[in-house]
Order: C-alpha cells, then sequence, then structure tokens
C-alpha cells in the first residue's frame, strides 16, 4: 500500500513537470518534476519519522499554541489555502480513500468494502470531471437592449483587410540560441544593447537560469523584432508592438501576428517587439522591469530612425517618422505609457546621471489589458500629457483582473494646445490571454488554469477582431487624421455593426473638455472642481464622496459622487458659477460618467434637466441618448471558493462617458439658451430606486468631430 501511494506520488510529481516549461523539451520537465518528487518524498518521509519521534514527547499545550500561532500567522499573510485549495485536499483524500480499499479488497480479501473501493472511484470521476469541465456561462447576464439606430459611420469597415500586400522580414543580433529567424536566418542584424541600468538583477538562481538558457546577460539584451511591411514605395507609419509577462520559453513576440498581417494591409509598418528575456520562468518572474521594456521600445525606435537615414538600407525612406504609435499587452501596456513618458525627459527619473533625450514624434499610444504602478518614476504614478491614448479590457481577464488602464487613462492629460483625446473600451466576455493567439484562452498558468472559467469567454477570433476594429481606427484617426472613425471612440455604438455581438463599455475625453466637478478637490460635499459652483441635493437616500475601488479590492484612485434614491424621487443638483456658460452653444455637449453602483438585472434611467438665467428648463430622460447599463456579473473561476479567495466583488465598476448634444435640449425648448445655463439637475424621476456614481461632469466644446 505504501509503496503504491508512493508511486502515485511520483507519477503526479512527474505530470506536474509540464509546469516548469524550461523550454529544454517536454521529457526534461518530466524529469525534472520526477526528480523532485523523489527529494519530495525523502524530504517528508524525514519529517513524518521526526514528527513520530519527537512529537509524542512535546507538551500537548506547546503543540496546542504552535498550531494556533500556525493559524495565525497565515491568517496575517493572507495565506487562504482552506479556500484555494479545497478541491485538491478532496482529490487526495478521494485517491487514498481508493488505493487503501482497493488494497483492502485484493491483498486482504475484504469484500465488504466495495461500496467504498465505489464510492471512491465516483469522487475521482467527479473530480477529474471538476478539472476538466470548461465552466458555466449561467452568470452572464441578458439584457433587452434598444438597437443602436443611426449610428453608421461613412467608412470601410477598419476590421477587414487593407489594400496592401504585405511581406514579412526579421531582424535581430545574429546569434539566438532558441529561433534562428532572429540568428542566421535574420534579415537585418543589431547590435544588443544593456538594461542592466534598469533591471536591478542581483546575483543567483534566478538570473544564472535565465543566462544559461538564453546564452546573455541584461548588458547584451538583443534587439529582435519581427516586422509586417507594407508593399509599397511609402513612407508608411510606424508601428511598434511590446508584448507582457508570460512563460520566457512560450515566445509571445508571435501572437500578434494576426495584428500585424491586418495593420501592414492598411499601411502600416508593423513591429512586434521580442522581450521574452524580460519573462517569467520557472526558476522565478521578474518584477519591475517594466521601465526597462519601455527602453528596450526607444532603442528600437532608434534602430528605425537609423535605417530610414542610411542610404543603403532596404528601409531608406519607407519610414515616415512623424507618424508613429506604440502598442503594448498587458506589461507592454504599461511599458508604452512609459515609453512616452521617457522619449520626452532629459534623464531617467531614477537615476539622472542615464541622460534620455530620444524625442521621437510618438503621437498614439494603445493600452491592452495594462498593468500600472509596477514602475514608478520617482515613486509617482506615471503622469502622461498631450498625447492620444486608447486603453482596452476584458471584464473576464483572470491575469489582469481590474481594469488598471483607467488609472493610467485619467492621469492622461491635456495642455489646451492640439487636438488629442483619450478613449477607453471595456469588453465584456473577454479575457486577458486571447488577444495574443499564443497565449489563449488560459490567463493563468499550470495548474492555476485548472480554475478558470473559459466557457463564459468570447470566442478567440472575436476578441481578435475587435482589436483589429478598434486599433485600426485608433490609428487611421491618430496618425493619418481620418477624422471619420473618431466617433466610434466617443461612443461604440458607431462601430457596432463591425464589432461581436457583446456588452460594451466606452469612456472618452479630449482637449476640448471643460470641467465642472470631478469631486476630487476636498471634502465638502458641495463644492464643485471650479471655483464659485456649488451642488445641492433634495430626497437623496445616498449622498456622499468615495473612491471608486476596483473588482479585486484595489483602489480605482478615482472619487466619484454616490447618489441614491427611491420612491421615484430625489435630485442633485450643480449651479454653475457666473459666466462659465457664456460661450456654450448648441453645437456643444453637457458630457459627464455615470454608473451603476449596485447589482441589478436592468438599466437604470434618470432625468437631466438643464435650467438658463430666464428660469426656462428643459427636461430629456438618459435614455433618449444612451443606455446607462448594470454592472456587468463575472465568474473568472469555476468554484465560488477560489472566486471569494481573489475577488471581492462580483462586478467591476466601469464609468460609462455619456455625451448629450445642447441641441437636443434646444429642440425641446427652443426658448431654452445654454449661454446663459445656470443649473444641472440630475432628476431621479425615471426609476423607482438606485443608486449610481457620476464624475467628470462638464461640457464637450465643439471643436473635436462629430457626425
Amino acid at each position: 500500500m505504501i509503496w503504491w501511494l508512493g508511486g502515485l506520488a511520483l507519477l503526479a510529481a512527474a505530470f506536474g513537470g509540464f509546469s516548469l516549461q524550461s523550454g529544454l523539451g517536454m521529457g526534461v520537465d518530466i524529469l525534472a518534476g520526477l526528480l523532485l518528487g523523489v527529494a519530495g518524498l525523502i524530504v517528508s518521509w524525514t519529517a513524518a519519522w521526526l514528527m513520530v519521534k519527537i512529537i509524542p514527547h512535546l507538551p500537548w499545550k506547546l503543540v496546542g499554541v504552535l498550531v494556533a500561532a500556525a493559524v495565525a500567522l497565515a491568517q496575517a499573510l493572507h495565506i487562504n489555502l482552506a479556500q484555494v485549495y479545497p478541491i485538491w485536499l478532496a482529490g487526495l483524500g478521494a485517491v487514498l480513500l481508493t488505493g487503501w480499499a482497493w488494497g483492502q479488497i485484493i491483498w486482504r480479501r475484504r469484500r465488504w468494502l466495495w461500496p467504498v473501493l465505489l464510492l471512491g472511484l465516483g469522487l475521482n470521476a467527479a473530480l477529474v470531471y471538476a478539472f476538466t469541465d470548461s465552466g458555466s456561462d449561467a452568470h452572464l447576464i441578458d439584457l433587452d437592449l434598444p438597437e443602436p439606430v443611426g449610428f453608421i459611420l461613412n467608412a470601410p469597415d477598419p476590421g477587414r483587410p487593407g489594400p496592401y500586400d504585405v511581406t514579412t522580414f526579421t531582424y535581430g543580433s545574429g546569434n539566438d540560441r532558441h529561433r534562428s529567424e532572429f540568428a542566421e536566418e535574420a534579415d537585418l542584424f543589431t547590435e544588443s544593447i544593456s538594461v542592466a541600468q534598469f533591471m536591478g538583477w542581483r546575483e543567483g538562481i534566478k538570473r544564472e537560469s535565465r543566462e544559461l538558457f538564453w546564452g546573455f546577460d541584461p548588458t547584451r539584451f538583443p534587439r529582435n523584432g519581427r516586422v509586417w511591411l507594407p508593399v509599397g514605395e511609402g513612407p508608411f507609419p510606424l508601428v511598434l508592438m511590446m508584448h507582457g509577462n508570460h512563460n520566457m520559453t512560450n515566445f509571445s513576440d508571435v501572437g500578434y501576428a494576426y495584428l500585424g498581417e491586418h495593420l501592414a494591409s492598411h499601411g502600416y509598418i508593423f513591429v512586434s517587439i521580442d522581450a521574452n528575456f524580460f519573462n517569467g520562468y520557472f526558476t522565478g518572474a521578474v518584477n519591475g522591469e517594466n521601465d526597462a521594456r519601455a527602453w528596450m521600445i526607444l532603442q528600437h525606435l532608434q534602430l528605425w530612425q537609423e535605417w530610414h537615414y542610411t542610404p543603403s538600407n532596404p528601409l531608406t525612406g519607407k519610414v515616415n517618422l512623424e507618424q508613429i504609435a506604440l502598442i503594448g499587452h498587458s506589461r507592454g501596456g504599461e511599458a508604452v505609457a512609459i515609453a512616452a513618458a521617457f522619449n520626452r525627459l532629459d534623464h531617467y527619473p531614477d537615476n539622472a546621471n542615464i541622460l534620455l533625450r530620444f524625442n521621437f514624434n510618438i503621437r498614439a499610444l494603445i493600452a491592452i489589458a495594462p498593468t500600472d504602478q509596477q514602475y514608478q518614476p520617482a515613486s509617482q504614478p506615471l503622469p502622461l500629457g498631450d498625447t492620444h491614448y486608447l486603453v482596452l479590457h476584458g471584464s473576464h481577464d483572470s491575469d489582469v483582473s481590474g481594469y488598471n488602464g483607467l488609472r493610467q487613462y485619467q492621469r492622461v492629460n491635456f495642455s489646451g494646445d492640439g487636438d488629442w483625446f483619450k478613449a477607453g473600451l471595456y469588453i465584456y466576455r473577454a479575457n486577458h490571454g486571447q488577444f495574443n493567439t499564443a497565449w489563449g484562452e488560459y490567463d493563468l498558468d499550470w495548474p492555476r488554469r485548472l480554475y478558470l472559467n473559459t466557457q463564459a469567454l468570447l470566442p478567440a477570433e472575436e476578441q481578435q477582431q475587435i482589436a483589429r476594429v478598434m486599433l485600426t481606427g485608433f490609428l487611421h484617426t491618430t496618425l493619418r487624421g481620418e477624422t471619420v472613425y473618431r466617433p466610434m471612440f466617443q461612443d461604440w455604438r458607431y462601430a457596432a455593426a463591425w464589432l461581436p455581438d457583446t456588452y460594451y463599455i466606452n469612456q472618452y475625453e479630449d482637449s476640448h473638455f471643460r470641467l465642472l466637478a470631478d469631486f476630487e478637490e476636498d471634502v465638502d460635499v458641495t463644492s464643485l472642481s471650479v471655483a464659485g459652483g456649488i451642488s445641492r441635493g433634495w430626497g437623496l437616500r445616498v449622498w456622499r464622496e468615495q473612491g471608486l475601488i476596483f473588482r479585486s479590492g484595489s483602489s480605482q484612485e478615482n472619487q466619484v459622487v454616490h447618489l441614491g434614491w427611491s420612491g421615484g424621487q430625489g435630485q442633485y443638483e450643480l449651479f454653475l458659477p457666473d459666466g462659465l456658460a457664456d460661450d456654450l452653444t448648441i453645437q456643444d455637449m453637457l458630457m459627464f460618467a455615470a454608473a451603476d453602483s449596485t447589482n441589478r438585472e436592468q438599466p437604470l434611467d434618470f432625468s437631466i434637466t438643464l435650467i438658463d438665467a430666464q428660469g426656462i428648463s428643459v427636461s430629456l430622460p438618459l435614455s433618449q441618448f444612451a443606455t446607462l447599463l448594470p454592472q456587468l456579473p463575472v465568474e473568472n473561476s469555476r468554484w465560488p471558493l477560489y472566486e471569494e479567495a481573489r475577488y471581492v466583488r462580483e462586478s467591476e465598476t466601469v464609468l460609462q462617458t455619456f455625451r448629450l448634444p445642447l441641441s437636443a435640449f434646444a429642440a425641446a425648448n427652443p426658448a431654452f439658451d445654454p449661454s446663459t445655463l445656470q443649473i444641472i439637475r440630475f432628476q431621479f424621476n425615471q426609476s423607482q430606486a438606485g443608486e449610481i456614481y457620476l464624475d467628470r461632469i462638464g461640457f464637450q466644446l465643439s471643436f473635436s468631430s462629430w457626425p
């Protein structure tokens, strides 16, 4: 019996070798797992022998104190093993029960244990089902929403292939151990660079194992890239893609070929940067390296600048260096923002002895499910100004489980010079990995991937179609000035005919926005962000200002006003200071962000009433302009205990941008004069009861494009 169970343990250890992903082959990984299993058996047998010999001689009070201390320590360190791993404990119990019953029946002829054996086999079958079932989509919300009638752009579908033929090539160091396309088969050869001044790596197994695998250290990181090039004279806009963290032996740069092929067909040079040497390994992850990823991006831009100006180079004249965009996924999404900030600095913020001084014309940034603040320049959240910024995030992201890109979105500010905009799109049922074909539907590594609920996810092709549509439209708008696509970022419904059928929540703001209230200025609930403005509430069940949190429990770093009502009554009013509305016209818009604060099953509605200096008022329901979606429920994992251990909320609170044309109010009452607007009233008379968050109330001036 003992040897049977020992063999079972070794088999499990060999199976667990799959999770090593050493890059040396499956056979090596399985053998390593087996050897680790043997070592584990020796250690556990020794520990058990010591326990049998020593514990009976310990005072029982001392044993009790030690157990209590261990439990307290586990709680202090937030080790929720009892919540997170009960299925593994049940599996071990089922295997042991089955093995014990089988041994008793075979060797001791105890036939009465057949029911126990069948019970054990049944438990094992249930566990196999639990680990192989894809999960459930029963939690998904089903709303009866109006069709987006009238939201049409007179423009080609950006999700379809463009008119250019595409050719591909690679460039690299010429001596890559694992990929010939960056070694002897590279079309262009590049010099390596040092990232040691950013990485801060210490000597040890983590660094040494990486150097053994790659054959170089952080002072000699190669500049490798996969390129998709439009066939034509050019010059073409340049788009660089930085992947995020994954196992470094499962090469991430290849996973954006679908974007490279598509964007190149639309006339963009697309480069997928190889940064796999920054990524995780079985010996441990590298953390705090996103500034090094940013440095790598800028070093690749230097290559392209050199090639553009080198007469003998085949890329001479092909690159439009006045039209540069950066795209990043996961940690790469944070890195592109850091790169844009570094691009404008003379000195590295954490060591001024390192000179930056790049000054490329980076006009647009796209962040796909980005991390945030894994790197903080000078110990501060990264600010960004006067750039176009787009962030995409999926509701069922099990890796970056909060919509962290919203924080960077909020920190993108505009000086008033130029025409810039920022936008966000929250995508129901999208996950983290399917934006990269090499990552796929599982956002976590083995064995944690066994917990994931993949049944609820969008098909991979649909999720990638969203990326094609939104990224192409964004680049057309920001690099080529094709403003016909800009409305799809102001309101996603303009792209509805090109997007898969799911729910979307969009955010938008541009450099022509005039802020009235963002609730960040003080702790007085009656004050507004502009001097002289005040707010008042009547008949409200809830009225307070508070910070929002993500589903994971971390802060969104954003203050809002929280309003609740019942009985179809209650109102919240903002009184404008004198002169604020003097230059408003019917071409301008009232703009605000809102979210349902409760887990409802159907949308809320309320009215917006505008009152001018003559006392003329006009009231329209929010639903006339757009639907305020309820919070969208999410179940990333298949088992409630695991879900509760990772998340504190059932859904993510995502603010939705609403843009209400003042022309609609003037049409409802021609006597209304926007230039004398004095009061904005949120009147809660459309739904009997509810609670909402409000933020970023202000006016969108008419300089930006609108169909």
